[in-house]
């Protein structure tokens, strides 16, 4: 985060909130996003598996993370 500008950072309520909504749209497929651009969703059965995959995605993969300050001093990385 420390990379990012300050108005790019996603922090709620602010630019860089707004700024991340925009990239998502543009990374993710409109097909992934609304079942008006899956033109091959013809059974009831295959609509409801889309909504349950876009309600899962939804509180899976794009929840916020959250961070907080490491309570030890000199931590190092598994493996590094």
């Amino acid at each position: 985060m420390q990379q990012l500008d300050n108005n790019k950072i996603p922090k709620v309520g602010s630019d860089g909130e707004k700024y991340r909504d925009k990239q998502l749209i543009v990374q993710l497929p409109k097909q992934d996003l609304a079942e008006q651009y899956c033109r091959h969703l013809k059974s009831s059965a295959q609509k409801q598996g889309f909504d349950d995959f876009c309600k899962m995605r939804d509180a899976e993969a794009m929840d916020i993370g959250y961070i907080k300050d490491s309570v030890r001093e000199n931590t190092v990385c598994c493996g590094l």
